[in-house]
């Protein structure tokens, strides 16, 4: 079999979010399980240290970030036989042999997002490749059957080409909560983890402060409009917090809310039943109820009034049910059959 080197764009130095976090942890455990068939690639202000481990590593190039990926990562390939994994919803032009594609992000457009001047032509230029990538990948692995279904819509990428594979939550595992954290309500608010991206429909939680002032809400990400604060009394944006004070959060919240518009898989829910919260408010999406199902309470995210209708009568996770879904989601099974999928391709 041919020699696969993973795309290392992502080791770079963004904040790790679901994406990059997918990449990491199935690399490492792809470069652990057959060191002989991976090797990484990645430009030479790669922060290689992001995987821990020694493993073989091509720096190369002047350039970084897509510009690396799309003219330097090729000229790479061509001088290497081999394949090209890449993990991060993009691929080279000329060189998708297999890709990641978490979600459609055209979809975000569809679904009424405003998106300023910048925002609309990042998303026109990130469909035009990530189409080019899926139509001409030799394998599409996605994180939903969901997303499945949108890249063969929206992509038109034959369904026998795409393979679910799930990601994981255990990136927490064995995090303990920061101990000095003392909040004044532990154990009496609601929880949301979220970044700044449109379909995360942040401002959602905003109106829940607005609408229910005796209840209170903390949101962990970077926020909107840090005057929020101050318009609603109840409601604390925490910022951008270490792995131990976010466990902290988690294990002291009283139930766990994620507004979203659009996910591809949304793995925070996971991480929040990891740390014992058994009571989960999520988005009447899709993905949601193809992963949460039985585990949560549902609730529309374009209409305040449906959380405040619901959350008084919310029913709690059943133990059994939470964790069997946190044995299923791991990074182990994850990279498993990534390892899985690839090594099928034996042409």
């Amino acid at each position: 079999m041919k020699k696969i080197y993973i795309n290392g764009r992502f080791l770079n130095k963004d904040v790790v979010g679901g994406v990059k976090r997918f990449a990491i942890f199935v690399a490492r455990e792809l470069l652990l399980n057959e060191p002989d068939r991976y090797a990484v690639v990645c430009p030479k202000d790669a922060d290689e240290t992001l995987l821990g481990m020694d493993a073989e590593i091509h720096k190369t190039g002047r350039l970084s970030g897509l510009k690396w990926e799309m003219f330097e990562l090729p000229l790479f390939m061509m001088t290497h036989r081999g394949r090209l994994f890449s993990p991060c919803n993009i691929a080279p032009w000329i060189f998708s042999d297999y890709i990641v594609i978490h979600d459609v992000v055209i979809d975000k457009k569809s679904i009424g997002l405003e998106l300023n001047k910048w925002e609309n032509k990042c998303f026109n230029r990130m469909n035009t490749i990530m189409r080019h990538a899926a139509r001409h990948a030799r394998l599409v692995l996605t994180v939903s059957e969901f997303s499945k279904s949108r890249i063969s819509a929206v992509y038109g990428v034959p369904e026998d080409k795409i393979k679910v594979i799930y990601s994981g939550w255990d990136h927490f595992a064995g995090t303990e909560a920061d101990s000095s954290v003392r909040d004044e309500n532990e154990g009496d608010y609601f929880l949301s983890v979220s970044s700044l991206r449109s379909n995360k429909n942040f401002a959602y939680m905003e109106k829940l402060a607005e609408l229910l002032p005796n209840e209170k809400f903390y949101v962990i990400g970077k926020p909107l409009d840090y005057a929020a604060e101050n318009r609603y009394p109840n409601m604390r944006y925490l910022g951008e917090l270490s792995d131990a004070r976010m466990a902290y959060y988690y294990k002291h919240c009283k139930a766990y809310i994620s507004p979203s518009l659009y996910e591809g898989f949304g793995v925070t829910p996971l991480e929040a039943l990891s740390f014992g919260c058994r009571r989960l408010y999520l988005s009447d999406i899709p993905v949601f109820h193809e992963i949460y199902d039985g585990v949560a309470n549902f609730f529309d995210p374009r209409d305040p009034q449906s959380f405040v209708s619901t959350y008084g009568s919310g029913k709690n996770a059943p133990d059994a049910a939470c964790e069997e879904m946190l044995a299923s989601y791991t990074w182990a099974n994850t990279a498993k059959a990534v390892r899985e999928a690839l090594s099928s391709d034996r042409k």
